[in-house]
């Protein structure tokens, strides 16, 4: 495939480049650089960033931002578990698109959309539609969905995306890794386990027969529908080495989206991650590693030949248990950015994390990624310039400079159906265990099991060791038919079962009908069950209140097991980064199995907010913290709202009355003539401003019309010069 790769007009390039390349310490930020080649450099804003921009980091990533970059992306907040609401709404497939608009979370959007500091740049959408960081309720009933509901909720809120986000996204990627990390037989497939996984059980829906690539080509239709300015993409890792081999993802992703591009799919382009190992790239004395460069240039290629552009989404390169040295990064940088820039079809080159200390690859320290850090350009509170900076600077300095950025026409793609071909079928399969996470010896428990049937079978639920030699303790079986449903199982806990803290398992299996376990066709496994002994120590459940009202007192019931010496902690705090505690509760842990309620008072100045709190429960040494934890469980997306006093207002110093309240309609206030001017609002009981006015002077009663209001609870504010009134009222 590379052939003439050194023609004589590219030997002169070759040199001119290397010259380029000379070190240096750009005096200029990244932006400045890119500006004459009319390329994107862009980085990140992360969730503490979004919501403080001026104050995070004492301003100096803002600052480092508006410096360096001309193009950004959110890190989170565009994701769906931050903007679907954190319990599935009501008759969710009956609802419009405008009914689905009203249940999201658009205030992270429009805070990163309308901040006139970043008008001027780039910005990324990402992500539409992704497998993981979606909302718990949604991984739970979405398998249980047909495959016309899948297709008509991702529709739904697709188009919804597009109106909060109207003409202000350059570019979106419309669907987020679909491609398995497997290859059962030497065949890599779309990847098994999603929410959406009945969008590929070959029913039929109103846009063609359920198979992932009708989903796809329909996800960019709709995509296209609701953000006809935007560049749509399909983004992923592990894809940017070419490869021909069937198992590979590269080559996955190659035929199946060229196919769909043919099929009408309104596709542009393919994101690369790029989250790269920094031994991968180069050698343990500094030498770069050419083929790896020269494998992911081919795949570039190849795509240019489809009429498919690449953008360089997620940048980072890691450093491994200290296995290259940290320097080396400059010429990892420098290669990798220059080539894809040079390429006609890239334009833009995301680095993931402003500075090493925020990147992801720093943060996990886990898994696959133990030991790994130093991943991006910039280091220190100072955000100083590492090597790789200088790497990013001199790959820039190496373009030709530009008159445009040579983006090509939009696809506009084709077709309101899909006949994309793939293989659609339902898979029987066991979709989620629930349960108590601690049994107690000869007791006796109910465990939910949702499961698909493809015909009557069985389920074979276990209570077994979870590790070897997986010991198994009781079994049930239970017949199921034809379809989608949830069995709650008995299992009788023998005596006999040693305690030990998450040392157990429920294993489900589901099996033809009198086959039992070794006959089983799909199986799922949920860890960390304990059997309660004298000495077991965890906190078994927490159940509170999913709203709470600022000035109210919440109720959260605990249980747990115990010894002596500890301590039960219940925070109401914030349920991410900087996990903010605003109540504190904190009492003696009795010994053995017991059950306690926890009042926690929430503060007056507590943020009104949706799904943005969280009640954490903690088992401690007496005085103990977080750190010294031996036990913790968490309840998310708790809500906070307007409070049930109208005292948390402050001074109510204008006298209001409303009526009819309740009221269906019409609402009249009864207030005391002034010579001044009164300016109204109206919020919903979650802070959302609904409407306002203004009240002539001389008027003593007004009528509003609220019918537009959908049914909850209001709070009508008044604004007369310093003064101002409070009532409460109810839409029904």
């Amino acid at each position: 495939m590379r052939t003439n790769r050194f023609t004589f007009p590219n030997l002169i390039l070759f040199f001119l480049t290397l010259a380029a390349f000379a070190p240096l310490r750009a005096q200029d930020g990244l932006k400045d650089l890119a500006s004459s080649k009319k390329v994107y450099i862009g980085n990140l804003i992360s969730n503490a960033h979004l919501d403080n921009p001026e104050t995070f980091r004492n301003g100096m990533a803002d600052a480092h931002l508006l410096e360096e970059y001309n193009a950004v992306v959110l890190e989170n907040y565009m994701k769906s578990s931050f903007i679907l609401p954190g319990e599935e709404p009501e008759n969710i497939h009956d609802l419009t698109v405008e009914e689905l608009r009203a249940t999201l979370t658009d205030e992270n959007i429009e805070a990163f959309l309308s901040n006139e500091d970043w008008a001027g740049l780039r910005k990324r959408g990402h992500v539409m539609i992704w497998f993981t960081q979606a909302p718990q309720w949604l991984n739970e009933v979405g398998p249980t969905w047909t495959g016309q509901q899948v297709f008509s909720f991702a529709r739904r809120y697709i188009l919804a995306l597009g109106q909060i986000c109207g003409d202000r996204v350059d570019e979106w990627d419309v669907i987020n890794e679909a491609i398995s990390d497997d290859a059962p037989g030497g065949q890599r497939r779309w990847r098994p386990g999603t929410w959406y996984r009945r969008a590929n059980d070959g029913s039929m829906t109103d846009w063609g027969e359920a198979t992932y690539e009708n989903f796809i080509k329909m996800l960019f239709t709709w995509a296209r529908e609701a953000q006809p300015q935007a560049r749509l993409h399909y983004n992923d890792y592990g894809i940017e080495n070419f490869s021909d081999s069937p198992a590979s993802k590269n080559r996955f992703m190659r035929d199946k989206f060229k196919a769909l591009k043919d099929c009408g799919a309104p596709i542009d382009g393919i994101g690369f991650q790029s989250h790269f190992v920094l031994s991968q790239m180069v050698s343990s004395t500094g030498e770069i590693n050419q083929g790896f460069i020269d494998g992911i240039e081919d795949s570039m290629e190849d795509l240019a030949t489809a009429g498919l552009e690449v953008a360089v989404t997620e940048l980072d390169i890691r450093v491994c248990n200290g296995d290259r040295d940290e320097d080396f990064q400059e010429e990892a940088f420098r290669e990798y950015v220059a080539m894809a820039l040079r390429q006609p079809n890239c334009h833009e080159v995301m680095i993931w994390g402003l500075r090493d200390e925020d990147n992801w690859i720093t943060l996990r320290n886990d898994g696959p990624f133990m030991g790994c850090e130093d991943a991006v350009i910039t280091e220190g509170d100072n955000y100083s310039p590492k090597p790789a900076y200088d790497g990013v600077a001199a790959a820039l300095n190496s373009l030709m400079d530009q008159d445009d950025f040579g983006f090509a026409a939009l696809n506009p793609g084709s077709g309101t159906t899909a006949d994309c071909g793939g293989m659609g079928s339902l898979e029987p399969e066991v979709i989620s265990i629930g349960g108590p996470v601690a049994v107690a010896p000869g007791g006796q428990v109910t465990v939910p099991v949702t499961y698909v049937s493809t015909g009557n079978q069985d389920i074979v639920l276990a209570l077994q060791l979870d590790s070897d030699p997986f010991t198994l303790y009781t079994q049930t079986t239970v017949s199921v038919s034809e379809g989608t449903g949830t069995e709650d199982i008995t299992l009788d806990v023998p005596m006999s079962v040693p305690p030990g803290d998450n040392q157990y398992r429920y294993q489900a299996y589901l099996t033809p009908t009198g086959e039992g376990i070794p006959g089983s066709v799909n199986n799922l496994v949920r860890s960390g069950i304990t059997v309660l002994g004298e000495d077991s120590q965890l906190i078994i459940s927490i159940s509170g209140p999913e709203t709470v009202g600022r000035g109210d007192t919440a109720a959260v019931e605990v249980t747990y097991s115990a010894v002596e010496g500890q301590e039960i902690v219940v925070w109401f705090q914030l349920d991410q980064s900087p996990f903010t505690t605003f109540q504190e509760f904190r009492e003696e842990a009795a010994t053995g199995l017991n059950t306690i309620t926890a009042k926690l008072f929430i503060p007056l100045d507590v943020p009104i907010a949706e799904d943005a709190y969280q009640f954490q429960t903690i088992l401690v040494p007496t005085g103990g913290g977080w750190t010294e934890r031996i036990s913790n469980v968490g309840q998310p997306n708790v809500d906070v709202e307007i409070g049930t006093s109208v005292g948390e207002f402050g001074e109510n110093s204008i006298p209001l009355r409303a009526y009819p309240n309740p009221t269906e309609g019409w609402l009249t206030v009864e207030l005391p003539p002034s010579s001044e001017e009164s300016n109204y609002r109206i919020y919903s009981a979650r802070g959302r401003l609904a409407r306002e006015g203004t009240i002539g002077g001389a008027s003593s009663r007004m009528r509003i019309d609220v019918a537009a209001l959908p049914e909850g609870i209001y709070v009508l504010e008044l604004q007369r010069g310093s003064e101002r009134g409070v009532v409460r009222f109810i839409r029904r």
